[in-house]
């Protein structure tokens, strides 16, 4: 078997080579392929969506993340249990676990003394302290078992990692503990890193009988891999030595280069500052020995703004002024997020109104902090104020679909107290959950909203609300009012 690498600077010529790839694969009827895909939830539908087109069905195709992949693997090979012990250093059960030992005063002493001051100085109160450095410690242990397992095996045989590191001490007697306690309540010790190490090993034994391993995918197909931890670079070698295993990895810049050497030193400025994934990407593929079989250069670029600026991106050269400048690149610059959205809306309200053909499911939106901008893009485009309501989706959202229902919950309790403003109970209807409640389709929104501004509902209940804060008990302007009109 084999590790290919095929490398591209457009992420659809991938997808292209794949499905010639997968043409040429012999599986058995009731095996499925593995297609890991790194980045985000957004990168994983559109390749599932882009595969679907081009196939013509995607739903026998099993697409997992890298870590979901090698954990699934695991399962499969019976390296980790499943149930509670395959789940205890996950990241979620390490908060709570982490958030329970600080609320019962586990974590006392002199040792533990930072993580005190940490609370003191953020002046949060004690559970919300505890959840919030919780969370952030979960973080940590997680990434120390995905890119620095050898700190995590020190620190069990009790023996120094990083001794110049001031917090080195208590964070390894956590560790332990929370080794310890998950002993107790599962019976055996797993954690990812010592996960990886099991993997490895049973990879690279020779399998009973010959043959694939049990468990082990007929194939693997990964898009997205400049983004993989070492770890799995070195879990998907070993299955290479039974399965053919194929790496697509877009490059920007490699038309010039053909490839990805380790030593790159771009040209280009955007790349120079953007490109540092990209470039250790390269140095831990030469430590490991993989290079590019194939590499599929670029298309043509148009004769845009848009086009030259692709193409000095694409090949690794100096900018320079090749084209007029035309509407396919356009740089403003807005005094706050709110405006940048605002001023987005209003660009994709005029292209959709000039551009032939175009549609919202052909719009795709990045930004930097999608913590920072998810609640703004609801509230600049979920606002039915600029004579249309533009349909969005929120890929990965921040905020998982629960944490908002409960949000929208507690939004409900407070319009007891509060003053029922036409925002406030509107601003409901954002949750899907509650629109489903409602009876009320997305696609109706606008209308409603329409119909509140007509009936002139600005906030309370009825009369008697408004009583009870010392107002006339008339309901002008009320929700009873509007609904009496």
């Amino acid at each position: 078997m084999s590790l290919r690498l095929v490398t591209a600077a457009r992420t659809e010529s991938l997808v292209a080579q794949y499905v010639r790839d997968r043409e040429a694969l012999v599986i058995g009827p009731f095996e499925r392929e593995a297609i890991v895909v790194a980045r985000t939830n957004g990168m994983r539908t559109w390749v599932e969506n882009t595969l679907a087109e081009r196939l013509g069905c995607a739903a026998s195709l099993q697409i997992a993340s890298p870590r979901g992949f090698v954990a699934q693997l695991a399962q499969a090979m019976g390296v980790l249990p499943r149930g509670p012990a395959g789940q205890a250093f996950e990241r979620p059960a390490l908060a709570w676990r982490i958030a329970a030992l600080l609320d019962r005063g586990g974590l006392s002493g002199d040792l533990y003394a930072p993580l005190h001051a940490y609370l003191q100085a953020q002046h949060e109160t004690r559970l919300d302290g505890a959840v919030s450095l919780a969370s952030r410690l979960a973080t940590v242990y997680d990434d120390y078992q995905i890119y620095r397992p050898e700190v995590l095996e020190a620190w069990s045989q009790q023996e120094p990692a990083v001794p110049s590191f001031p917090h080195e001490p208590w964070q390894a007697h956590l560790w332990r503990r929370l080794r310890h306690a998950s002993s107790e309540e599962t019976g055996r010790e797993i954690d990812r890193a010592e996960m990886a190490r099991d993997l490895l090993a049973r990879l690279g034994a020779p399998p009973p009988g010959g043959g694939r391993p049990a468990g082990l995918p007929p194939a693997v197909s990964v898009f997205g891999a400049s983004l993989f931890p070492p770890v799995y670079f070195r879990v998907l070698r070993a299955a290479a030595a039974h399965v053919p295993v194929t790496l697509y990895v877009t490059v920007p810049g490699a038309d010039r280069l053909g490839g990805l050497p380790h030593d790159w030193e771009p040209t280009h400025p955007l790349l120079r500052d953007l490109g540092a994934a990209t470039r250790e990407t390269g140095r831990v593929w030469h430590r490991l020995g993989l290079v590019p079989e194939i590499h599929l250069p670029a298309p043509d670029p148009a004769p845009t703004a848009l086009g030259a600026l692709q193409h000095a991106l694409l090949t690794d050269t100096a900018p320079a002024v090749t084209e007029a400048a035309d509407d396919t690149l356009c740089v403003t610059d807005a005094h706050s997020v709110v405006r940048e959205l605002e001023v987005l809306r209003d660009h994709l309200l005029d292209a959709f109104e000039h551009v032939d053909g175009l549609t919202p499911d052909e719009v795709g939106i990045l930004v930097p902090d999608l913590a920072t901008y998810a609640p703004l893009v609801d509230a600049v485009f979920g606002n039915a104020g600029v004579g249309m309501r533009l349909p969005y989706h929120i890929a990965d959202h921040p905020q998982a679909p629960e944490v908002r229902v409960l949000g929208a919950f507690e939004r409900l309790l407070a319009l007891g107290d509060g003053r029922a403003s036409a925002s406030d109970v509107l601003g409901l209807l954002d949750v899907p959950a509650v629109r489903r409640a409602a009876e009320i389709r997305e696609s109706e929104l606008s209308l409603v909203h329409e119909w509140t501004r007509e009936a002139c509902v600005h906030w309370g209940r009825d009369a008697q609300h408004k009583a009870a804060v010392g107002l006339p008990e008339d309901d002008l302007h009320t929700w009873q009012f509007g609904l009496d009109r």
